[in-house]
Formats: C-alpha cells, sequence, structure tokens
C-alpha cells in the first residue's frame, strides 16, 4: 500500500507542474497576441499618418 500512494503522489505533483506550464503558456499567449494586436493597430496608424 505504502509503494501505491507513493507513486500516486509523484504522478499528482507531476501533473501540477504541466498544468502550471500550461498556464505559463496560456498567459504568454494572451500577452503575445494582445501585444500582436496593438502592434498592427500602431502600424496602421502610422501607415495612415504616411499617406496624410
Amino acid at each position: 500500500m505504502g509503494e501505491k500512494t507513493g507513486m500516486q503522489g509523484k504522478k499528482k505533483t507531476k501533473l501540477k507542474g504541466v498544468f502550471q506550464a500550461k498556464d505559463c503558456v496560456v498567459v504568454f499567449a494572451r500577452i503575445a497576441r494582445i501585444a500582436f494586436c496593438r502592434g498592427i493597430k500602431e502600424a496602421t496608424a502610422v501607415m495612415e499618418q504616411v499617406e496624410r
């Protein structure tokens, strides 16, 4: 029984690490998307100014 619970504990910590990594990726993707959209808006604004 002791060995089984030990195995489960290891599995759980591994899963936790995966979830934390996933969260980091999601947050990073969200930041990148916002920065990307903002960059496009700024670029189009600059292009419009150049056209004027």
